[in-house]
Formats: structure tokens, C-alpha cells, sequence
């Protein structure tokens, strides 16, 4: 009998389904740095301006009732009110304007003879009211020319801040912006952020009391403010409220939104 010899012969070698050896792992080049992104940098914030007491404007504002005689005493105070759009300035001038018109009916209720050396006490109450009236509306209007308040280079401040915020959301926060109890190397012109800014910053605001801050604050907690206007939806405060202090509220979106 014949013996039979075979080799060993693996059944899958000829098979289409054998899977192909898997690829080799080839670290990273470390060497080589990946270009930053392409968006372009952030616009910058205007740095502090510089700190000019308005030498000029208290001159003006408490020399010229003295010079004209009371006659001028209103008129500092309607440029006030329309060069930092505050009505109360308004109000203010009509009052001293009243005053000069009262001494002016004074002074000719019981006048006297030209030829007289004495006045009469009309007369005398007249001359009087012409000075109060002058020296008074000379140191008002040099108190108030000395703290310029609102003025247009400050809401183009705040107009610059608001877009940079607008802009970039993130980096206002870092920086500050609506933070006035933060030391910060820029002017925004005194905006007030409705979710970042402590409450005793918002009770400093005009016509918002303590109370009404510690309810804005618990306010933002509940829901974050997307718009100045929603105090006044709440019901935190008045629209007459809002209308003082609508120009310097902001409302940058927080990190993590209140659920």
C-alpha cells in the first residue's frame, strides 16, 4: 500500500475576506504650530481721559449773573439743560427767571422820583431780590458748572463701550465694562451692567433706592436681564425711573444663564 503524504495548507489563504494589516501609528509633529484663528481682534475701549477741572465753564456760569444784574441769571442753566439733556435744569432756569421778574414788579409797584435820595420799600425789596437773585444763581451755577454730570463726550463714551460689548460679550466681562466698583484702565462713561454690578453700584443710580437694588439683584438671579426695559416689565422700577437712568444701563449676557 502506497502512503500518502500532504502538506499543511491554511484554508483561508486564497479568501477575499482576510482584513488588511491595521495602519501604523505616526505621533504628531510637534515642531510644526497651528496659525491662530482669522477673525480679527476686538475694537479697544478708550483709555481714562485725563481729570480737567472746567476752569472756563465755572467762570462763565457764576461771573455772568453778576454782570448783567441778575437779567442773565437763567441763561447757564438752559445751556446746562440742553448740553446734558436733563430737564430739571429747565425748571431751575424758569425759577430764577421769575425771581428777575418779580423784582422787576418790585421795583415798579411805588417807585420814587428821581430826584429822591431815599427808595421806597418797595423798591428796597426789589434791590434786594436783584441781588439774592444774582449771587444766588452765581454759586449754583458755579456748583453745578464744577461737576459736569452727562455730557456728549460721556454718552459717546457709553456708545462705544455698549457696541464692545456687543461685540464681544466675553471680553467686556474680563474687562469690566458696567463695573464701576472695579479699578479698570478705560472710561466707559459710567454704564452700570444689570448682571455683574453689585447692588450698592445700582443704588447709586438716580431714583433707586436699596431696597429696589436688593430686588434688581434677586432679579438677575431668577433670569438674567436682556434688555434695560425689563426693570420696568417687572416691575422693579417707575418708566419715569427708567427714563432718568435708561442712557447708562447695560446688560451683558452672564456665563452661566440663572434656570
Amino acid at each position: 500500500m502506497e502512503a500518502f503524504y500532504s502538506e499543511p495548507v491554511d484554508p483561508w489563504a486564497d479568501s477575499d475576506e482576510i482584513a488588511p494589516p491595521p495602519p501604523q501609528y505616526v505621533p504628531p509633529d510637534v515642531t510644526v504650530s497651528t496659525p491662530p484663528p482669522s477673525w480679527g481682534p476686538a475694537p479697544l475701549l478708550p483709555g481714562p481721559p485725563p481729570q480737567r477741572f472746567p476752569i472756563g465753564e465755572v467762570v462763565f456760569a457764576s461771573l455772568l449773573p453778576i454782570i448783567i444784574c441778575s437779567f442773565g441769571s437763567w441763561i447757564y442753566f438752559v445751556y446746562a439743560g440742553f448740553h446734558r439733556r436733563d430737564k430739571r435744569q429747565f425748571l431751575v432756569a424758569a425759577g430764577y427767571a421769575s425771581l428777575f421778574g418779580m423784582a422787576c414788579v418790585f421795583m415798579a409797584i411805588d417807585p420814587t422820583p428821581v430826584e429822591s435820595e431815599n427808595l421806597s420799600s418797595a423798591e428796597w425789596t426789589g434791590f434786594f431780590l436783584f441781588m439774592a437773585t444774582a449771587v444766588a444763581s452765581a454759586v449754583h451755577g458755579g456748583i453745578l458748572a464744577a461737576h459736569p454730570g452727562d455730557t456728549p463726550y460721556g454718552r459717546h463714551l457709553r456708545e462705544q463701550a455698549r457696541q464692545f460689548a456687543a461685540f464681544d460679550p466675553a471680553q467686556a466681562r474680563r474687562l469690566g465694562v458696567g463695573r464701576p466698583d472695579l479699578v479698570r484702565p478705560f472710561d466707559d462713561g459710567g454704564l452700570v451692567d444689570l448682571n455683574h454690578a453689585p447692588g450698592h453700584e445700582l443704588a447709586r443710580l438716580p431714583g433707586i433706592t436699596p431696597e429696589a437694588a436688593h430686588r434688581i439683584v434677586l432679579g438677575r438671579f431668577e433670569r438674567a436681564y436682556a434688555h434695560p426695559d425689563e426693570l420696568v416689565v417687572r416691575g422693579l422700577v417707575t418708566a419715569q425711573t427708567m427714563n432718568r437712568i435708561g442712557s447708562r444701563l447695560l446688560c451683558i449676557p452672564p456665563v452661566h444663564q440663572p434656570r
